[in-house]
């Protein structure tokens, strides 16, 4: 998998979805984002909830944001192993996905659909949903631990405006402790804008590189 990942950004409350008809057999799919494996569990029984008579309920999902050790999870509910989770789990990795989840649940509509029928129809889902979902780009980004006075967090906050930072965290107390994250092309700018605009009285400082979720698409 290439080093550009991306996500979706619909909230499991109000997913991505699509439907796809096959020989009176209907095929409801989902798709949202997911933070962790409990996310991943909470969107397949949402949907078995929400289908009491659907025959199947697949799901796959990929996790994390290092391209080297994703975690890749998917369920055949009783579909033909390799029918079903693996065609869906293998669009999100063509498309470069994690941290999201997609659900396809089954109506069985008398006919049976065969290996082929059955991973088409899965596939057809999924990429149906996937298309209507809404996309972010991860972006890798330097976290940055940054300690000011009010007037100097004023600044911080003008800087981070003009940039593509986003501020992570702010704890308010006698003093303004905040985690700004910064794409990294753009992260020696960051620096020095702070440091100019406060006489060096501000000194960001590194934290480590975090990747965070850009929209690309509404």
């Amino acid at each position: 998998m290439t080093d550009k990942l991306f996500t979706v950004v619909d909230d499991p409350g109000t997913p991505a979805v699509h439907e796809y008809d096959q020989r009176r057999s209907r095929f409801l799919a989902r798709v949202s984002h997911v933070d962790d494996a409990v996310g991943v569990t909470r969107a397949v029984e949402s949907a078995r909830r929400g289908n009491p008579k659907a025959r199947h309920v697949v799901h796959a999902s990929i996790l994390g944001s290092d391209p080297g050790s994703l975690d890749v999870r998917m369920g055949d509910d009783g579909e033909p192993s390799g029918t079903a989770a693996r065609p869906m789990l293998d669009i999100l990795r063509a498309r470069h996905l994690t941290d999201c989840v997609v659900v396809v649940t089954r109506y069985f509509g008398g006919v049976l659909l065969g290996a082929g029928g059955l991973v088409r129809a899965y596939s057809a889902a999924a990429s149906g949903a996937l298309d209507a979902a809404r996309l972010a780009a991860l972006v890798e980004c330097w976290a940055y631990s940054i300690v000011a006075d009010y007037a100097s967090f004023a600044v911080v906050e003008t800087v981070a405006a003009r940039s593509s930072a986003r501020i992570l965290r702010v704890d308010y107390g006698e003093r303004v402790e905040c985690e700004i994250a910064v794409p990294c092309g753009e992260s020696s700018g960051f620096e020095l804008g702070i440091r100019e605009r406060t006489a060096g009285y501000v000194q960001p400082e590194r934290r480590g590189v975090v990747r965070i979720a850009v929209p690309i698409r509404a």
